[in-house]
């Protein structure tokens, strides 16, 4: 075993150091760098003749060197960073500053040097030069970020990264994350190489092609009817144009996780954990199914695009358990209906749900507004935030977006019918009610009392009568009609007046205007104390960046955080499957071996428990039976309750039972019936022999390792 390990660890090494070969140019081509540098030496040495023209000088100097540095520095990316986000940030920075920098040696040509004088020619020929190179080099930097792209969605590069970056965040794993972020870069490089030759043919030699067995692929028959094996670029384009995939990142990760052993504590720690978590998601989603009607094949795909989901959305993303839950908010908001929505929808609702903490209620009702409307679930969340921020500026109070946008899609009859027809709809109309310190239910009162247009009038000329002033409930009214409560609202808070206003009056002028407004006279004083609090609060600068303020009410405690990443765990064991749970299963068992030679009884029960599982979900059970040679089933592979395996021959079958007989090869019958043999072994390790003593009989033993002495 130890040796097989060392092979393991020399062949990851060599993979190593074939992978930092290959890695070393997989961003910009080395034509490209001499070119940016030839013109850019040009251009250094051009504009030191410049010797009135200080402004332009500076600035060419400024954008030849900032040119040349991104050419430097995009020269130098590694396979093993491709794939990584801020690989993937820093090439699209590069590629926008390139693109103003060319915009800025296009308004500086012409400008340098004496009008149609020699020195001018030439200086506007180099920058000609440094313009097609500069073009040139953003070309390449455009190709190198679609690779990086395509390596960060490799499977192996998600796996295994998001394996490391749970490990890193859990207390008592975070020690065993460096193998499997080593595993992650082997993935990540190895996928850079795949990409980067069928992207632009580099390093598809002939002898490449043979090891990736393509040149059956790669041979072709030329004008001369000879044949001809493409290599390099014709080669790359040849597999991109018959859209041939050649193998990702998980295999070399896995590799890499091999020969980086965890150690067998970290291994079954992070294979329970992965155990505990896959179970309880197992059991939502046989929840789901069942809540959903869907069939076995249904509820497995849909768990696959759940699950895919959960790990593009990065650690702290949402979760496929998230997911179910959020499809069941919605489909409660529909009434109890059982659809399964589509993934943009799920996502953006769990977020809505587990991030923004908004009630299933809530969620519930904002499904049904989206699909109403025709707007998608985050479309929606976006226009609410956005109507609750600009409502924010206007009135110069912080409002709290999770409470408005729950109280908000909280809603329901011809209030939330009413108010979405006008802009901002229901997010606005709280919004301002919680600005201006009105409660959304006393409005709804209010309104219902106006438009008894009777009585309503009746009572404001009763109010005016007592208060000795004009009151005017006109566009009360109106908007009462219309069913526009925001502007009601309004109306309603500038006729009420101030709290100074309210002090001043007696109790039945109090009660008059309370009468005329359409409210109590408690709701009357609570609006007004509440506005006069609210109004020493207000900040005329309020401006709040919707990202921002999105990002910060979506914001996870530490404690969130792991709780989400151990989640996590079971969403990268859905997607791989036993195998994830068999990988770490098999490798607990085998560093045990390596380590202690011996298994404790705590770290058997666990390798145990993840056995059960992993048969249970791709194993299959044979009881007393026979998979004949001829079924075309093999290889199979055998794992005894010790975690031990092995694989049988391509052509051969499998009998189980506590009774098979084995014909030995001679004729006649030499079979041996296994109940027999084991009798016979019981009998022998049961004989007593009698123990000698220079001839003196002085006990008896019982079979081979015990002693009764007489």
């Amino acid at each position: 075993m130890s040796k097989k390990l060392d092979n393991i660890k020399a062949e990851n090494k060599a993979l190593q150091e074939q992978n930092a070969l290959l890695a070393k140019n997989v961003g910009l081509s080395e034509q490209a760098l001499d070119e940016s540098r030839d013109f850019s030496n040009v251009l250094r040495d051009q504009a030191k003749q410049l010797q009135f023209q200080t402004t332009e000088r500076r600035e060419l100097l400024g954008v030849i060197n900032q040119i040349n540095k991104i050419a430097t520095d995009s020269f130098a990316i590694q396979g093993k960073e491709l794939g990584l986000k801020k690989t993937n940030q820093s090439i699209t920075q590069n590629i926008e500053t390139l693109e103003k920098r060319l915009l800025t040696l296009g308004t500086l040509r012409n400008k340098i040097g004496e009008k149609g004088s020699q020195f001018q020619k030439d200086i506007n020929d180099s920058i000609d030069g440094s313009v097609n190179s500069t073009q040139n080099l953003i070309k390449e930097l455009k190709l190198t970020r679609d690779i990086s792209k395509e390596v960060s969605s490799d499977l192996g590069v998600k796996t295994f990264g998001g394996i490391a970056d749970i490990a890193k965040l859990i207390p008592g794993l975070n020690r065993f994350s460096e193998p499997f972020q080593a595993a992650a870069d082997a993935a990540r490089t190895h996928k850079a190489e795949q990409m980067t030759m069928l992207k632009t043919g580099k390093g598809l030699t002939a002898d490449k092609i043979e090891e990736l067995g393509l040149t059956d692929k790669l041979t072709i028959t030329n004008k001369n009817n000879q044949k001809q094996l493409l290599t390099g670029k014709a080669a790359g384009k040849k597999l991109m144009a018959d859209n041939v995939k050649l193998s990702g990142g998980f295999a070399a990760g896995l590799k890499s996780a091999t020969a980086n052993f965890l150690g067998p504590a970290g291994l079954v720690v992070l294979a329970t954990a992965a155990l505990n978590q896959f179970m309880k998601m197992e059991q939502a989603i046989t929840d789901m199914q069942r809540d959903l009607s869907l069939s076995k094949g249904d509820a497995a795909n849909l768990k696959q695009e759940m699950a895919g989901a959960s790990l593009a959305g990065g650690l702290f993303g949402v979760t496929l358990h998230d997911q179910v839950e959020a499809v069941g908010a919605l489909n409660q908001g529909l009434g109890g209906v059982a659809l399964t929505f589509d993934s943009k929808t799920r996502v953006a609702a769990a977020e809505t749900l587990k991030r923004l903490k908004l009630s299933e209620e809530a969620v519930g009702n904002m499904g049904v507004l989206a699909l109403a409307t025709g707007k998608s679930f985050e479309e929606l969340e976006d226009t609410q935030i956005a109507s609750t921020l600009a409502v924010e500026k206007e009135f110069g109070i912080r409002l709290n977006l999770k409470d408005v946008l729950d109280e908000a899609n909280k809603i329901s009859g011809a209030t939330r019918v009413n108010l979405e027809k006008f802009p901002g709809g229901l997010a606005k109309a709280v919004a301002t009610a919680k600005s201006l310190g009105v409660e959304m239910d006393s409005i709804s009162a209010s309104a219902g009392q106006l438009l008894d247009f009777e009585s309503s009038i009746e009572k404001e000329l009763q109010a005016e009568l007592l208060l000795g002033r004009d009151i005017n409930l006109e566009r009360a009214r109106q908007a009462a009609l219309t069913g526009d409560q925001t502007a009601l609202m309004e109306e309603l808070v500038r006729e009420a007046g101030s709290l100074e206003e309210l002090q001043q009056m007696n109790v039945l002028q109090q009660e008059a205007l309370a009468g005329a407004l359409g409210i109590s006279v408690d709701q009357l004083s609570n609006q007004v104390l509440q506005g006069e609090a609210l109004a020493t609060q207000r900040d005329a600068d309020l401006e709040r960046d919707q990202a921002e303020a999105e990002a910060n009410a979506k914001a996870l405690s530490l404690q969130e955080k792991q709780a989400i990443a151990m989640e996590k765990i079971a969403d990268v064991a859905s997607m791989l499957g036993p195998l994830l749970l068999g990988i770490a299963a098999a490798a607990a068992a085998a560093a045990i071996a390596l380590t202690f030679g011996t298994i404790t009884p705590v770290i058997a029960a666990s390798i145990g428990a993840i056995g059960l599982v992993v048969a249970g979900l791709g194993a299959q059970f044979i009881s007393d039976g026979m998979i004949p040679s001829s079924s075309g089933r093999g290889p199979f592979t055998i794992t005894d309750s010790f975690g031990a395996t092995a694989i049988t021959a391509a052509g051969d079958g499998v009998a189980v039972s506590p009774n098979i007989s084995r014909n030995n090869g001679n004729s006649g019958g030499g079979n041996t019936d296994m109940r027999t043999t084991n009798a016979l072994l019981r009998q022998l390790v049961a004989k007593r022999e009698v123990v000698e003593i220079d001839g003196t009989n002085a006990g008896t033993a019982f079979g081979t390792s015990a002693r009764r002495i007489q």
